[in-house]
């Protein structure tokens, strides 16, 4: 009986801790799929399924405009690096068109000679060559622009783009992006990238992919009003969006 008494007293233990030990998983396992949950919620915006998904059953409706900034508002931040009247006309790539009527208002300026609408999506596409015959669209990954040549572009619009990549939390998408851009726009060109991305993340990707980086703030609009809608969901916002603007030098044999 003494032999007996010692083992249990030997194994009560080992089950106690037994149960910790399980606990302890159960409790990782839950954090681990609350993470993933919360991963995967900004993930999809990085994939074409959920693009072609969302425009097919009409989530973003007839348009939608990212940020609630339309040509117009961001037309003033932009005057450094668009054509002055009488110059040369930009042939213009617009990354990530969605179905945004930004691409029918620039496409209304006298400075466009070509603009080329892209998105991932081919559902937005086939939907918005159908609205506006008369524009250039088309189907491309923003990370490749397989599509087109080397310096195609005088100008590379995105709004939206790096932030919908971004959702991916991996840097790799960004650093895909901006070389896709990099390749694609021409020397004394300029990339304008509308983004919620704070200058500590994207300020140095772009300054490793461009020659000359500058950048302009936006101030929110009704921003008391976001901030009580956000504040329900437990999270802050932003009290300005981000115009930043890569360029590349035009070679000393060009000039």
């Amino acid at each position: 009986s003494g032999s007996g008494g010692g083992s249990r007293r030997r194994t009560a233990p080992c089950r106690h801790k037994h149960r910790d030990t399980m606990g302890g998983d159960a409790l990782r396992l839950v954090v681990l799929s609350v993470l993933l949950a919360l991963t995967w919620s900004t993930n999809r915006f990085a994939t074409m399924e959920y693009w072609d998904e969302q425009y097919a059953t009409g989530h973003y409706g007839d348009n939608y405009e990212w940020y609630d900034l339309s040509w117009a508002d961001l037309r003033s931040y932009l005057s450094a690096v668009l054509p002055r009247p009488g110059a040369p006309r930009l042939d213009i790539l617009v990354s990530g068109c969605g179905n945004s009527p930004i691409s029918v208002d620039i496409a209304k300026e006298d400075f466009v000679r070509r603009m080329v609408n892209v998105d991932i999506s081919s559902v937005v596409i086939e939907s918005m060559r159908s609205k506006h015959p008369s524009l250039e669209w088309a189907v491309s990954d923003a990370r490749e622009l397989k599509e087109f040549d080397d310096h195609s572009f005088d100008l590379v619009f995105d709004k939206g783009t790096l932030d919908a990549l971004r959702g991916s939390n991996n840097a790799t998408n960004s650093e895909l992006l901006f070389a896709a851009y990099r390749r694609v726009v021409r020397p004394g060109g300029v990339v304008i990238i509308v983004t919620s991305c704070g200058e500590e993340e994207c300020m140095p990707l772009l300054k490793s992919a461009f020659d000359k980086v500058g950048q302009a703030i936006v101030p929110k609009k009704n921003l008391e009003e976001l901030r009580q809608k956000a504040k329900r969901y437990k999270f802050e916002i932003r009290t300005h969006d981000t115009i930043y603007f890569g360029s590349m030098d035009v070679p000393k044999a060009e000039l």
